[in-house]
């Protein structure tokens, strides 16, 4: 994330609204095990986002020990 705020949660079977993190610019979100994903993320403010290919990310990882932390 490049700037603002974004909140990722989850909806309860009831309707309610589980907020689980908040993100702020440098943090990575999105990344899940698998394909399937388990959260919701919205903007809480104007937010800047920078969308990166999976395989581009878990590249970096296998290459960069600092990166993968």
């Amino acid at each position: 994330m490049v700037g603002g705020l974004v909140r990722r949660y989850k909806m309860l079977s009831d309707g309610r609204r589980q907020i689980v993190a908040f993100h702020m610019p440098g943090d990575v979100f999105g990344l899940e095990v698998d394909e399937r994903y388990c959260f919701s993320a919205e903007a809480v403010n104007n937010a800047t986002i920078l969308a990166v290919k999976r395989s581009i990310v878990m590249g970096l990882a296998a290459r960069a020990a600092d990166f993968a932390r």
